[in-house]
């Protein structure tokens, strides 16, 4: 089932390919997957997710935020470079 604040990072992804304010957005993305993680770890922890689900998902997190990490980085050296 998806529920609202499930997409609530992607959200934030797509607003930022559009924004002015691409780092606030990034970083409100950011936020999400990191409420995102606790959900999932809650999930598992209560077993209402089973241990090979709560792997895959949080593999593809991580994976995510590791993108997202990356995008962060890249602006904030275009700032400085512009300065």
């Amino acid at each position: 089932m998806i529920y609202p604040w499930n997409l609530y990072p992607l959200d934030s992804l797509v607003a930022a390919a559009y924004s002015r304010e691409k780092l606030a957005r990034l970083e409100q993305g950011n936020l999400a997957l990191e409420q995102l993680r606790f959900l999932l770890r809650l999930s598992h922890d209560l077993r209402h997710l089973n241990t090979r689900g709560y792997e895959y998902a949080t593999g593809l997190v991580d994976e995510i935020g590791r993108l997202i990490g990356g995008w962060i980085k890249q602006p904030k050296g275009l700032e400085e470079r512009e300065h």
